[in-house]
């Protein structure tokens, strides 16, 4: 009798992991994603959020950056990155800010997500640089209320940081431009994704286009 309930027992706990897990893995959601800009004089170009497993993060530091997030880092243009996310599998939604989000500033948008995409990633441009972005990869919050995360700037190793006008994307937007005397750089970038150093002077943008880590605030809040 004793080993008759303890097969019982031992089957019923086999049952409740098993169920547990299957549970873990079919929620579904929706999330309000808000990005709070908390430098004092870059902007940030449009944002992507991506909803998707461990097998589809956007890089990995120290590594070389994709060709799409070069083009991210380097122009603030998310379409590339987009289209590469939107066709894999570990991946299940894909959302693309519209407007630039100016230093003091906040983006919001919206994201779903399952328990086999529990993963949220965003990222955008910080200009004026060659080839800063913000970006940071955390799990969605599965309870009601908010969870708030820092992201940092990030240099994508895929060109000099000459600060130069020449070298940086909307020119026309940035008075430092108007009388830019620095010629752009010759030389490659470190080739490996590493915390960017900020805005050094070298080039024609001083000490005010400066940052310090972290760079955004992050607040995710399940609304469905």
């Amino acid at each position: 009798m004793k080993r008759s309930l303890s097969i019982l027992v031992l089957a019923a706990l086999a049952l409740s992991v098993s169920v547990s897990d299957v549970d873990a893995q079919t929620w579904t959601g929706r999330w309000e994603v808000q990005v709070t800009n908390l430098t004092t004089m870059q902007v940030m170009t449009p944002f992507l959020v991506v909803s998707h497993s461990h097998d589809a993060m956007l890089f990995t530091p120290g590594m070389p950056a994709s060709s799409e997030l070069e083009t991210l880092a380097e122009t603030g243009d998310v379409m590339p990155l987009k289209m590469m996310l939107d066709g894999m599998a570990s991946v299940m939604s894909v959302e693309m800010g519209m407007a630039m989000t100016p230093a003091g500033q906040r983006a919001t948008l919206h994201i779903n997500g399952s328990g086999t995409h529990r993963y949220l990633s965003v990222a955008s441009m910080l200009v004026p640089t060659n080839d800063a972005f913000v970006a940071t990869t955390v799990e969605l919050p599965t309870m009601p209320g908010a969870s708030m995360h820092y992201a940092y700037a990030w240099d994508a190793g895929t060109e000099a940081n000459d600060e130069s006008c020449d070298s940086i994307p909307g020119r026309p937007m940035w008075p430092e431009c108007e009388d830019a005397s620095a010629a752009a750089s010759t030389a490659a970038g470190e080739g490996f994704i590493t915390i960017h150093n900020g805005i050094t002077g070298v080039g024609d943008f001083g000490a005010s286009r400066d940052w310090k880590n972290p760079v955004a605030m992050i607040t995710v809040t399940r609304i469905q």
